[in-house]
């Protein structure tokens, strides 16, 4: 049996989602992403898998978990079934997660709403409506989209007791930082994703400046919104820039 490193165990609690605790393992949820596929993905055999996993797994934990893993797989798949993203994310949300986790299934299903066939302008706002969620759930939780980066980790001699604490501290404000950046990270694509979406035709700011007001109110967050919006909407407004002209050639070559 191979032994696994405290190089890699740590490399692992990095790209893991921190969730709330439950039984079910990484080995066990794996087996779900061990079926990614691209479009050429076995989705009956994801769902088989799954059912096995909510039925061995009864903790509430465990079971958003493995919607979320369920919902996951059918979103970095090629969006084939985007029906089952939003399922599976539903599913999962009634779970505890974490806030990474949660803002991701927003994504997804804003994602996984743009590919469905139905009419662009009802795509369009139901899909936002995933987004802004995401974006109402970091303002309405004071998620910190922002922390100071506390940078390499003490190294100076001092007594036991004080180095343990000065670590302590060191990694409580690093975990800080690192989670600061993937909340900013989500919230910064939400923004984006709404503020392209409404920039295609045909363009509706105003809509979109009334889906903001509904989700987000009157707050730094709309303002910080509706801003992105104007820009968009400002260089969507440019002319078009003119070819650029030949570059005149030395004296004497022709062309």
């Amino acid at each position: 049996m191979k032994s696994i490193s405290l190089g890699t165990l740590t490399l692992l609690s990095i790209l893991t989602p921190l969730a709330a605790e439950g039984a079910i393992t990484e080995l066990e949820l794996n087996k779900l992403d061990s079926l990614r596929k691209g479009k050429e993905t076995n989705y009956s055999e994801v769902e088989r898998i799954g059912a096995l996993l909510l039925k061995e797994f009864k903790e509430p934990a465990d079971q958003g978990r493995i919607y979320y893993r369920l919902s996951h797989v059918y979103a970095q798949s090629g969006l084939v079934h985007p029906e089952k993203v939003i399922e599976h994310a539903k599913d999962a949300l009634k779970y505890p997660l974490s806030d990474n986790e949660k803002l991701r299934l927003h994504v997804y299903c804003g994602d996984a709403t743009q590919v469905m066939k139905t009419p662009f302008a009802e795509r369009r706002r139901t899909s936002a409506a995933f987004y802004f969620q995401g974006l109402h759930d970091i303002q309405n939780r004071e998620l910190a989209v922002d922390a100071d980066d506390p940078g390499p980790p003490p190294n100076a001699v001092f007594e036991p007791e004080k180095r343990i604490k000065a670590f302590e501290k060191w990694t409580a404000a690093s975990e800080k930082f690192k989670q600061a950046k993937v909340i900013a990270n989500h919230k910064r694509v939400m923004i984006r994703q709404i503020t392209d979406l409404y920039a295609r035709r045909p363009p509706d700011d105003a809509e979109a400046k009334r889906l903001s007001k509904e989700y987000l109110g009157d707050s730094p967050m709309q303002k910080e919104f509706a801003a992105n919006l104007d820009e968009t909407a400002k260089a969507r407004s440019l002319p078009a820039k003119p070819p650029a002209p030949d570059t005149p050639l030395p004296s004497g070559q022709k062309k």
